[in-house]
Order: C-alpha cells, then structure tokens, then sequence
C-alpha cells in the first residue's frame, strides 16, 4: 500500500514521516519524500521461527511526504503524478499550540483545516476534470473519436465538485474505478492525523 501525507505547514507532517520510516534527511519542505514503514507482525515471527525460514518479508507501506498546500493555490502546487499511484492521502491536521510555530491562518481550528483540506483537494480535482473535458469537446468538434460514457462521467464527477462534494462519497467505486487515470484525490480514501500536544495526549486517549 502507498500513502500520500499531506497537510499545510507547520502541522506536523515531516515527523511524522520521519516517526515511520526512520528517515531523518527529510528536512526540506519544498520537495517530495518517499519512506518505507516495515509493518511489525508477531505472527510472521513466530512463522519464522516454526519453519525455520531463511528469508523474512514483512508487509510494507510506502510514504509519500507531499510538501505543505498553500490555501487558494493548491491545485497549482500539487504534483498529480507523484500521487497518481498513492492509495490513500493521511491529512495530517494541527491541534497543538506553538507560538514558535505560527498557524498559516492565524489561529488553531483543526474543524476549519479539515474543511479547508476537502476544498483544495476539491479545487484540484475540478480544474483537472474541466481541462480534460475541454479537450474532449475540441475533439469532438474536429471529429475525433470521443468516449461519451467517459465523457458523462467526467460531467458527474464536474457537477459533483462544483457543488462541494468529494468523489469518495458522490460516486460509486466503479465510476471511481473508471477515472483513476486521472488521480483525482478527492475519489481517494481519506485518513484524518490530528496532531495534538504533549500535554493532551491523555486526553486523547
């Protein structure tokens, strides 16, 4: 399974990316990072040990660290193809207070950043679904061969955004199934992180 991190600055994202896959060089919040979480399992252990087995291959999940969104210019930061094949984004969502460590909006409101989330990732998916129907229209124009039930499915998935509504919960997962050459994230499975503080991690359990 591949999972794509993604969040606004200053929320977290690269410790946790460092937490589980053991790299420490990914210090830089400009470019992408891709790790490996080695999925412990005491089962597999004692298989080891009962066939005596030579070589063991634990389940893996690859990270991605996506570098910070910016509200309003998402869909011009995001990189689709280093996304094209994650299987599910983790939002990693501020609830801990830094004075050192200003909030891009001013004020922590992990409420108001999931909803921010859902409509850059949103924005991003409509501006690729609306080119493509572009081109698909300037094809149709020329007399190209056009796919009208792709064409009726990307109009669904268009009307669908426009109104707000992610893909995972307007569209069935065979329509989904049937767009996932275009990597839309909002089709994706979502993970909500909240990132609290030290001081209210009893709290949170």
């Amino acid at each position: 399974m591949k999972a794509g991190i993604v969040g606004f600055s200053g929320v977290g994202k690269r410790t946790l990316f460092k937490l589980l896959t053991q790299i420490a060089g990914a210090g830089s919040d400009r470019t992408e990072h891709l790790g490996v979480l080695k999925v412990p399992d005491q089962r597999l252990e004692k298989l080891t040990e009962l066939h005596q087995s030579r070589k063991t291959t634990p389940a893996t999940i690859d990270f991605v660290l996506i570098p910070s969104l910016v509200k309003g210019r998402s869909s011009d930061k995001l990189d689709l193809g280093s996304l094209r094949t994650v299987d599910v984004l983790v939002h990693v969502v501020r609830a801990f207070d830094a004075p050192s460590v200003p909030h891009p909006e001013g004020s922590v409101d992990p409420a108001r950043d999931i909803t921010v989330m859902e409509l850059e990732l949103t924005l991003a998916d409509l501006s690729v679904v609306e080119k493509r129907l572009e081109r698909m229209v300037a094809d149709g124009k020329k007399g190209r061969d056009v796919d009208k039930h792709e064409v009726e499915l990307l109009e669904e998935a268009k009307t669908a955004l426009s109104d707000g509504r992610p893909l995972r919960e307007a569209m069935s997962v065979d329509e989904r199934d049937k767009l996932k050459g275009y990597a839309l994230l909002t089709a994706k499975p979502i993970l909500t992180l909240v990132n609290v503080g030290e001081d209210r991690v009893s709290d949170a359990e």
